[in-house]
This record gives C-alpha cells, sequence and structure tokens, in this order.
C-alpha cells in the first residue's frame, strides 16, 4: 500500500476511541496503523516522499477491506500517484523515460482487480 488511508468516522459504540475530540477527520479518527514497515522490513520500494511505499497488494486489501465491511459500495479511487523527485534540468526525453512511475501506475492499477 503505497500510502492508503481509509476513514471511518467513530460511531457510539467505538471503545478505542479518544474522548471530547470535536474536530474530528481522517487526521485525527482514521482508526489506521499508518507504517512503512513490517516486522522491521520495508513493505516495499521507496519512493521519494518516505511515507509513500510501492505496495500495490496494499491497495487490493483495502478495496477488499471495504468491499466486505460496507455492504460492497462502489469504491472511487480519485487520486493516484507516485511521489518523485522534481528535477527540472533533466532532458525531456530522459524524464520520460519514467519506467519507475510505469510501473508503480501498472501495478497498483491491476493490483484491485486481480
Amino acid at each position: 500500500m503505497a500510502a492508503w488511508s481509509i476513514w471511518v468516522s467513530r460511531n457510539d459504540d467505538c471503545t478505542t476511541c479518544p474522548t471530547g475530540d470535536l474536530n474530528l477527520s481522517y487526521t485525527t479518527d482514521s482508526h489506521v496503523n499508518e507504517t512503512t514497515e513490517k516486522n522491521g522490513v520495508p513493505i516495499g520500494e521507496p519512493t521519494e516522499a518516505s511515507w509513500i511505499y510501492i505496495y500495490p497488494k496494499g491497495i487490493r486489501e483495502l478495496v477488499l477491506y471495504v468491499k466486505s465491511n460496507y455492504m460492497n459500495l462502489p469504491i472511487y479511487i480519485t487520486e493516484h500517484g507516485m511521489a518523485d523527485f522534481n528535477n527540472k534540468t533533466s532532458p525531456i526525453k530522459e524524464a520520460l523515460n519514467d519506467s519507475l512511475r510505469i510501473k508503480y501506475h501498472s501495478l497498483h492499477s491491476i493490483s484491485p482487480f486481480s
């Protein structure tokens, strides 16, 4: 999972929710473990952003989780990109030969449906 988060607002029977929190949002009430490692090992190939890794299995797991826990609601992935260093001096031909970005989008676009 590159940097996927799912926000499910807390409900009345949530026993792990913080109390007195009036500003609920995906940053304060996400109930997820955001990590880039599993058992001390990186989950995938790192990108230029320290919190984004190439981990296509993660998007599949997230889609299946939402599907099974939220009555098979439609899922729209509206933002999906890979962090990269912006080298403005790179020749256009070299910049267009972006094999890592092609790999990232290819793997992450196919994974939810495989």
